[in-house]
C-alpha cells in the first residue's frame, strides 16, 4: 500500500456574504497575495468560487472554505492561516462551527492486513482507533457478497474535547480507500476565540493524524 495526499481543507459554516469574496478583495487585505497563479472563476451574491493554481477559495450564503488541492506536505500548507485572516476580517460575521480535513487515497490497500481486519468488522474494530472515547457514532455502507457484508464506507465520529470532534471517514472508490479526517471545532458562535483553537494546534492536529494512519504501515 502508498499514500497519495489528494487536499487539505477548512470549513466554516455561518452566514456569509459570497460577493465579497474577489481576488482584489483577497489582495488588498492581505489574504491571499501570491501573483504566482493568476486568478480563476466567478464572483455572484449566491456562490463565489476562485481559484489560484492549487489554492481554492469557496463561499456560499452558509459555508466558506479554502481548499489545496494536490497538497505535496499536509502539515505545511497556507490556507489554514489563510482561512483564518478572512474570518479575522468579518469580525461580525455570524460563524458557528469549522472544521479542517487531511484527505488521501491508499493505494493497493487490499493486501494490508489491518485495513481488511477494519473493513471486515468495522463495529469493533474502530473502537480500538478513538483515543480512549467512551462513545462514538457510527454509519456504515454496507452489500452483501456472496453472503458475506462488504464494507463499501465507514464514518466515525467522537469527541476529543467538549466541543470539539473527530470523524473518520473511510470510502472505496475504484481501487482505492479515499480516507477523510476531520477536526471540527464548535460553539464559535458563543465564543469566538475558539475559531483560533485550529490555526494554534495545526501542527498538533496533523501530528494526530498521521499517529492514526501509522496504524496501517505496520
Amino acid at each position: 500500500m502508498h499514500i497519495k495526499n489528494n487536499f487539505l481543507s477548512v470549513v466554516t459554516l455561518g452566514s456569509f456574504n459570497p460577493a465579497i469574496l474577489t481576488p482584489p478583495f483577497l489582495r488588498e487585505q492581505e489574504v491571499w497575495t501570491s501573483e504566482d497563479q493568476p486568478p480563476k472563476g466567478t464572483s455572484s451574491p449566491i456562490v463565489s468560487d476562485i481559484k489560484f493554481g492549487n489554492i481554492s477559495f469557496f463561499v456560499e450564503l452558509e459555508r466558506f472554505q479554502v481548499m489545496h488541492h494536490n497538497v505535496e506536505q499536509l502539515n505545511e500548507s497556507p490556507v489554514v492561516e489563510a482561512a483564518h485572516k478572512y474570518l479575522s476580517i468579518l469580525s461580525y460575521t455570524p460563524l458557528f462551527l469549522q472544521g479542517i480535513n487531511f484527505n488521501i487515497n491508499m493505494i493497493e490497500y487490499e493486501d494490508n492486513k489491518e485495513i481488511k481486519t477494519l473493513l471486515e468488522d468495522p463495529i469493533s474494530r474502530f473502537s480500538s482507533y478513538l483515543d480512549n472515547a467512551k462513545e462514538y457514532q457510527l454509519d456504515l455502507k454496507t452489500v452483501i457478497k456472496e453472503g458475506k457484508y462488504d464494507t463499501q464506507s465507514a464514518s466515525c465520529k467522537f469527541y476529543v474535547k467538549p466541543g470539539i470532534s473527530t470523524s473518520i471517514n473511510f470510502k472505496r472508490v475504484d481501487t482505492n480507500l479515499v480516507l477523510n479526517y476531520n477536526y471540527e471545532v464548535e460553539g464559535i458562535d458563543s465564543d469566538r476565540t475558539r475559531l483560533d483553537i485550529i490555526p494554534s494546534s495545526y501542527q498538533h492536529i496533523y501530528e494526530m493524524f498521521i499517529q492514526f494512519i501509522k496504524r496501517f504501515k505496520e
